[in-house]
Order: C-alpha cells, then structure tokens, then sequence
C-alpha cells in the first residue's frame, strides 16, 4: 500500500509534493506511534499472538475501504490501518523474543529471518498493487493490498499453533469482559484520534508529546532496572543512530519514488515498470542476501558489542553509496530529463541490503536490553525511535526536493535539479555519520580491552 501511496496523492488527488510528504509524515508517524498502546496492551492484557490477530483485522478493513472508496473514507481508512498496525508491528518481534533464548546463538539470524519474512510480503505487494493501480485505477490497487492482508491472517493462524502466547489468565467473566470492552473504547479513541490529527496536521504536537513521555519512561527503566542498565545503555547507541538511518532510508516512500516517477526511464528491455513497482527491488534485495547473511551468520558466534557496531558500519557505508548513486542518476537526469532505471535499480537494492545490518541488530538489542518482562515496551520505543520520528523528519527532510507549485511539475529537469541537491546533501551527511560512528566503535573496543 506504501508503495502507491504518495503517487496516489500526487498523481490522483492532484496535491503538491509539500501536502502529499506532509499526509505521508503524518500517516506513519502515528502508524509507528501506535505500537506503544499496543505494545501495553499486549503485555498486560491479549498476549503477543491476539494482538497479531486483532491487528491484522483491521489493518485489512482500513486497505479495503481505501479500496471501496478511496477519496471520501481516505482518513477513516488511515486510521484504521494506524491502530491495527499499532497492534501488530511491535509484537511480532515479541513472539521472535519468546522464541530465541537471550543467548541463543542463532537469535540474531532469527530477527533476520524475520526481517526476510516481512520483506516477501514487501516484494510482492508493490508488484501486484503497483501494477493493479497503474493499468486498473488506485481503487484496485488497495483492495489488492487489503485481500493480502487477509491471507496473511489465514497463514498465520494456520502457524501461530506452534507459537506460545504468554497472557495474563482470568476466569472471572466480568473482568474479561471489562477486558475486552476497555480494548474496543482504546481503539476507537485512537482511531478518531487519528483522522482528527492528520485532518489538522497536528502530528507533530501528538508525537513530540509522546516521544517526551516514553523516553521519562525509559529514563525511569535505566535507573529502576539496575541488573539491565549496562544493555539498556548500549541499546541507546543503537537507538540514536538507527534513527539517522531510518531518516534517510525512509525517503523511498517519497522524495526517492517520486524521482523515480518523473527522473527515470521506466522501460528495461522493452518491459514497463512503473515507479511503484520498482520500489520491490529494495526487499527482493533483502530477501536474497538477506538469507546468505543470515546463514554466514549462523556460522560464526553470536555478534556482541564491537562485532555488532561493525555490522552498523556496514549499514551506513551501504547506504551512503545508495544515495551517491542515486545523486549520480538525478545529474544525468538535469541535462536529459531522464535517467537509466539501472542506476536507480542499483541504489535501491543497495538500500535494502544496507538494512540487514542495522535493523535486525538493532532488534536483537533492544528486546533483550530490559529482560523478558520489558521486552514489548522496549520494541515499541525503539519502534517510536526509529520509526515515528524518523519517518516524520523524513517527510520534512523530503521537502526539501518537493514542488510547491504543481504546473512546475512537468520541468523534469529542474525536477532532476532538486533531487540531485537533496540525495548529494544527504551523502555528505552519511560521510560525518560514518566517521563518528567509527570513533565510537574503537573507543568502545579500546575500553573493552582497557587501552585508557
């Protein structure tokens, strides 16, 4: 659905770049905000695998009223799929938690596995929504993702029998029941809330207000939890700078699809293949390599520490080169209106593959930093991170290359201008990145030997 988003609001609802960045910022900002109410509610009240369930529910009634009627329920529909995915995301890595042992060898290769599962889906949505929406309208194209968001409820309630779920038991049929009905009002408040919030663009107000409040939680945790302070503290490394990549990487849903819209030449041999379809090479990468890694990875010893700040390395230096490649194929561009889809292609595999080292490692971190009894607030917050804020700051970031005035659209070579700027900045940036999150990797493994 992501994948056609923005161009369904830049294309379809005919909104300049600016509002369409800004609705996008909006909408996944308080998508990956919401897992912190799920995330507590599935700790304290449905357990991991209901909270899959219910979360899935609605996220395929949100795709299939964007389906049903696009324009008209467009809020509604965004805010069913922000409370289910509220719901859902910060729990599945709950139930990988659950499953891995804290010291179990092969835990780091299962978050990648994971990362791969999710990234199937990835590949193939873009391919079937984007051509579904390209040849038979937008309407189509979300209903496709809404039908394979219920297959997805099929296959993992077919499998979810092997997975345990670990929920507070009560007999006491009133309490279930207040349970249940206190679960029913919270979504309904987020879901009001939300069209209420992206209506007004007050997202902003509502995430900076929340980020306040968890991080005083988190602040909290670190001086309560002293057998974990140690983990806590080092996952907050990992926090800091998984944000800046996510700031960056987060741009293929907007500034990067959008260039690859209107900057790059969309036939390869012959073939069409729109912008939001091009958009699968980023998890097909993750898929393959994805799997190779992980197998080097089960290989050898269980990264920690210094190993794992090494691997974040490679992350950022994979993803610099993503974005010097993209800011090559935008200067093509500013001289011919058009450039080669195989430069783009390039970059975005290169993306993806730069997230195998950041985001499972992260992860693997994060949910054992606080201990079992922590682990679903810990993937919410670290989902509020590196999620929520980044993807709002991206959208803003984004902005940076967006047309104010829609007539000025067709001026592919001042289009070009633009994203060569934005990608070329950002590039520097990554290089200052790099070089200090080098320093930070040696002083660490030069203190774990006791240099100084």
């Amino acid at each position: 659905m992501r994948a056609i988003f923005v161009l369904y609001l830049v294309n379809q609802l005919k909104f300049t770049d600016h509002r369409s960045y800004a609705i996008y910022g909006a909408f996944t900002a308080l998508a990956y905000l919401a897992p912190l109410l799920g995330g507590i509610i599935a700790d304290k009240l449905i357990g991991f695998r209901n909270a899959l369930i219910l979360g899935a529910g609605l996220m395929t009634c949100g795709h299939l009223i964007l389906g049903y009627d696009a324009q008209d329920m467009f809020y509604i529909a965004l805010a069913f799929i922000i409370c289910g995915f509220g719901y859902f995301e910060s729990n599945i890595a709950c139930l990988v938690n659950q499953i891995y042992p804290e010291d179990h060898p092969k835990r780091d290769s299962g978050f990648v596995i994971l990362y791969i599962g999710g990234n199937m889906g990835g590949a193939l949505a873009p391919i079937a929504c984007g051509y579904a929406a390209y040849y038979l309208g937008w309407e189509y194209g979300f209903s496709i993702a809404g039908i394979g968001m219920f297959i997805g409820i099929l296959i993992f309630l077919y499998g979810s029998k092997h997975i345990p779920n670990i929920t507070p038991t009560n007999s006491n049929y009133t309490l279930r029941l207040f349970k249940n009905l206190f679960i029913a009002l919270a979504s309904f408040l987020v879901i009001v809330g939300c069209v209420y919030t992206i209506q007004n663009d007050y997202e902003t107000y509502v995430v900076g207000i929340v980020t306040v409040f968890a991080t005083l939680a988190f602040i909290g945790l670190i001086f309560k939890n002293t057998q974990y302070r140690s983990k806590l503290l080092f996952a907050v490394l990992f926090m800091i700078f998984a944000i800046l990549f996510w700031i960056f990487d987060d741009m293929i849903f907007t500034a990067i699809e959008v260039f690859l819209d209107r900057n790059i030449d969309s036939h390869l041999f012959g073939i069409n293949i729109p912008a939001s379809v091009l958009i699968c090479v980023n998890p097909i990468a993750i898929i393959v390599l994805g799997t190779l890694i992980s197998m080097q990875w089960q290989k050898n010893n269980p990264a920690k520490g210094y190993k794992q700040m090494i691997r974040f390395t490679f992350g950022f230096t994979l993803q610099f080169i993503s974005f010097t490649t993209l800011a090559f194929a935008a200067y093509l561009a500013t001289t011919t209106g058009k450039s080669s889809i195989v430069w783009a292609g390039i970059a975005i595999a290169i993306l993806g593959v730069a997230e195998i080292f950041i985001n499972p490692v992260a992860l693997s971190n994060i949910t054992k930093a606080g201990g079992a009894k922590y682990a679903g607030f810990m993937a919410a917050l670290y989902t509020l991170y590196t999620s929520s804020i980044a993807e709002l700051s991206s959208s803003r970031l984004a902005q940076l290359a967006a047309t104010q005035d829609i007539s000025k659209v067709k001026d592919l070579h001042e289009q070009a201008r633009l994203f060569f700027d934005l990608f070329s900045q950002v590039s520097i940036t990554l290089i200052g990145i790099i070089i200090i999150w080098l320093g930070i990797t040696f002083i660490y493994k030069f203190r774990q030997r006791k240099v100084f």
